[in-house]
């Protein structure tokens, strides 16, 4: 199945949540942002809702649009090209593919297999406890691309990470590591 956000309300009847709160229970499922300046969110509504589902798109560019997943969501692809968004996990993210705006990562359930960030910011609060706590295997970061790693306290690693001109990563060298780090020309370490 396929679902299309294409447009909300600009503020929610139930204050703090998502005007458009959605459950999915198929890998198979992808579900498309076009706007949602109210918020459109999966699992979100209650604690212990879960969702399936195999590509979340944000498709907007305008910082208004917002997503919001809860602590249940099982994904395997998600892609941005702008808003402001939270992406909670309950297993491994197979593919983040981030091209605008910003996006906030959490959970100690999920590590992501692979990411490429361009023109946005990235606080990576995210791990996986079953794997070393690895935020990510592979990392790319691109130009306009920042990956903030300083807000999670947790120790956690960067399996590999490629940093290319114009790509900045801030992170704590005390918290966080990384197994393979390159950078390719002006890229901004900052640890």
């Amino acid at each position: 199945a396929q679902v299309s956000v294409r447009n909300t309300a600009i503020n929610s009847a139930d204050t703090g949540r998502p005007c458009v709160r959605l459950l999915t229970n198929s890998a198979s499922t992808t579900l498309d942002i076009v706007s949602a300046p109210g918020g459109c969110g999966l699992c979100c509504d209650k604690p212990d809702e879960t969702s399936v589902i195999g590509t979340v798109s944000v498709l907007a560019e305008a910082s208004d649009t917002r997503f919001v997943s809860g602590p249940g969501l099982i994904i395997s692809i998600y892609r941005q090209r702008g808003g402001n968004n939270l992406l909670e996990l309950a297993d491994t993210l197979d593919s983040l593919d981030f091209y605008g705006g910003i996006l906030r990562t959490e959970g100690m359930a999920a590590g992501i297999f692979a990411a490429a960030i361009a023109n946005g910011i990235w606080y990576a609060n995210n791990a996986d406890a079953g794997a070393s706590y690895s935020v990510a295997l592979a990392l790319t970061v691109n130009q306009g691309g920042i990956v903030d790693t300083l807000g999670s306290t947790v120790s956690r690693k960067f399996t590999t990470a490629t940093v290319r001109p114009g790509g900045i990563i801030r992170y704590d060298s005390d918290v966080l590591s990384f197994t393979t780090l390159h950078t390719e020309g002006p890229a901004a370490i900052m640890g």
